[in-house]
């Protein structure tokens, strides 16, 4: 074999050489890469998540082509029935702007939906001493759940205060007790006295007429911002 032969090898063995190490660093180089976007992606995921209370949506947030779970904070609900005066609406409207909370009525709800939120209050006027029998049923349905943050809420007649001032039954205690069974936190109550025109009440005009009056309102806002600032904590 003549020289020109054995120099062109040489040539094409040390190319080829140079080519493979280029490769390898290169190799090193975008390995090096995808290891800095995969621990970059996972402290971006990690701060997404809310702790304890997180509901994974179909949201999704595109990473280097990669897909991932987006974990987004839930809202609050309340669910109400009210109505023979709308007594109870009215203190549900309040809490609802403070809130930024949907209102369903327990027709509406199905009971798995409402692990969808970190907030729900439970409201409805007092009916013998208890709320209106479709919370009452709702709350039998619920599956159990682990320290879900609620509220109960109500309007009546005669005060939940004025009762327990003399002795008489908590009309608060029957919702209660079925939402706690299922492992719900009651974090605060609010009642306040409601227009009844309920049996004989209507032939003398009724009674509580003009109630929940603005001073009423004003308290149930009072308690809905203090039930948004100390949920946060809890």
């Amino acid at each position: 074999m003549n020289s020109n032969k054995l120099g062109g090898i040489e040539m094409t063995n040390r190319i080829a050489d140079i080519s493979l190490r280029k490769a390898a660093r290169i190799a090193v180089f975008l390995f090096l890469i995808l290891a800095v976007c995969g621990i970059f992606a996972q402290v971006v995921r990690s701060n997404l998540i809310v702790s304890g209370e997180e509901a994974t949506t179909d949201s999704m947030i595109k990473t280097g082509g990669a897909h991932m779970n987006v974990v987004l904070p839930k809202k609050s609900l309340l669910v109400l029935f009210s109505y023979h005066h709308n007594n109870t609406e009215k203190i549900a409207n309040v809490f609802a702007k403070v809130l930024d909370a949907q209102i369903k009525t327990p027709q509406q709800i199905n009971p798995e939906e409402l692990q969808e939120y970190s907030l729900i209050g439970f409201g409805s006027g007092i009916y013998d001493q208890k709320h209106h029998i479709s919370l009452l049923d709702l709350a039998d349905k619920l599956p159990q759940v682990t320290n879900r943050k609620a509220f109960i809420f109500s309007t009546s007649g005669v005060t939940r205060k004025f009762a327990l001032d003399h002795s008489g039954d908590d009309p608060h205690s029957p919702l209660r007790e079925k939402l706690q069974s299922k492992g719900y936190m009651i974090v605060d109550e609010f009642n306040c006295a409601g227009f009844n025109t309920n049996s004989f009440l209507k032939l003398f005009g009724g009674m509580n007429k003009g109630r929940p009056n603005a001073e009423d309102l004003k308290h149930a806002e009072e308690f809905a911002q203090n039930l948004k600032q100390n949920a946060r904590g809890l």
